[in-house]
């Protein structure tokens, strides 16, 4: 059953609902979940091992677009910050190659794109009267002519996500058209006309590396 608008009136009277992509998958897939996990704060966050593997192989990634990146000090530094057992370590040294050959993959890509400007995790925040909408891309590859730019999304995908629009009336797998929301409302690129030229899902999994 939906959460009763007098409820979500009394709970959100001082501040605007605050909202993410996640936020919206947990709310219709199951609204009482939404309202005792990011409402009520019952539920106590522990990251499986999964998501700290994708953490970790989101921050080598981000780091690999700064000036002093050093692969091997990327990898060692964020192993110890989301590693947490020699399980653990089994998995993230596995990861460490498939790391290693995206990263090599990516900068031979960027070299034939046109798209020169790369901003990544970009944290755009939209906020409106009654809400407040937020999110994460992972990376922005983007040019700028004259009054257009020209703008693709690259989201990397660690789990099992479903990559689907079939969906989207009854409120699922909403990522991706999340992401050309935030962009139309990306204040870099206020009065420029904008053109969302592809999105990129750029799988970062633990499998044999296929040229």
């Amino acid at each position: 059953k939906m959460i009763s608008q007098e409820l979500l009136k009394r709970r959100f009277i001082e501040k605007p609902l605050k909202l993410a992509y996640s936020n919206l998958k947990l709310f219709f897939a199951c609204p009482f979940s939404y309202y005792a996990d990011r409402i009520l704060n019952l539920n106590e966050f522990k990251p499986q091992m999964a998501a700290r593997l994708g953490s970790y192989s989101h921050a080598v990634l981000e780091d690999s677009y700064k000036e002093d990146f050093d692969f091997e000090n990327s990898v060692n530094k964020n192993k110890e910050l989301y590693s947490t057992d020699a399980k653990d370590d089994f998995f993230f040294d596995k990861m460490k190659d498939t790391l290693r050959n995206i990263i090599a993959f990516n900068k031979d890509h960027e070299q034939t794109s046109d798209l020169k400007e790369i901003k990544t995790e970009e944290h755009i925040i939209v906020e409106k009267p009654e809400f407040t909408f937020e999110g994460y891309i992972d990376k922005l590859m983007y040019t700028v002519k004259d009054d257009n730019v020209y703008v693709a999304i690259v989201d990397y995908k660690t789990g099992q996500d479903v990559v689907s629009l079939n969906n989207i009336e009854d409120g699922f797998n909403l990522q991706l058209p999340s992401y050309m929301y935030l962009l139309a409302n990306y204040e870099p690129f206020k009065g420029l006309k904008l053109n969302i030229i592809g999105i990129y899902l750029q799988k970062v999994n633990i499998v044999i590396f296929d040229d």
